[in-house]
């Protein structure tokens, strides 16, 4: 099996390092139509690996654009140097539980995935579908749309 690869960078000096296996794309990750172009022009992701410019915003920016486009069978996304989060200077703006960076985007999302789980109900656990069954347990699961009323 062999490997291709597609790297996006803003420095020119990096279409030294094209082959036949191997491409390089000149262009700023902090502009949503050259992540666009990103997907329009490599054929699958199947690995999206986030090294850029580690600011938090062009991260989300970056996931929201990317992700949708990775391979829906087992594609990856992998954001490095998470630690940038929680710098408190410019340009990062993070900090622990500070709003707006990717890792507080993050914890959202994982949020959104989870939330069915983590409802009460007296007697019936809805599911995703709108059916819904009996369970004795009072500890069941609602919709995730129900689950702000448990706040």
């Amino acid at each position: 099996m062999v490997g291709f690869g597609t790297g996006a960078d803003v420095d020119e000096r990096t279409l030294q390092f094209n082959s036949d296996r191997i491409t390089n794309m000149i262009g700023d990750v902090g502009w949503p139509p050259f992540l666009q172009s990103l997907c329009r022009n490599i054929s699958r992701l199947d690995v999206v690996l986030d090294d850029a410019s580690h600011i938090a915003w062009h991260q989300v920016m970056s996931f929201e654009v990317l992700f949708p486009c990775l391979n829906p069978n087992g594609g990856v996304y992998i954001v490095e140097d998470l630690n940038a989060n929680y710098f408190p200077v410019e340009p990062f703006k993070g900090g622990v539980g500070m709003p707006g960076t990717f890792v507080e985007y993050v914890k959202g999302k994982i949020d959104e995935m989870n939330a069915y789980w983590s409802c009460r109900s007296i007697s019936f656990i809805h599911r995703p579908d709108g059916t819904e069954y009996r369970r004795a347990n009072p500890l069941v699961v609602h919709a995730a749309r129900d689950a702000n009323q448990y706040k």
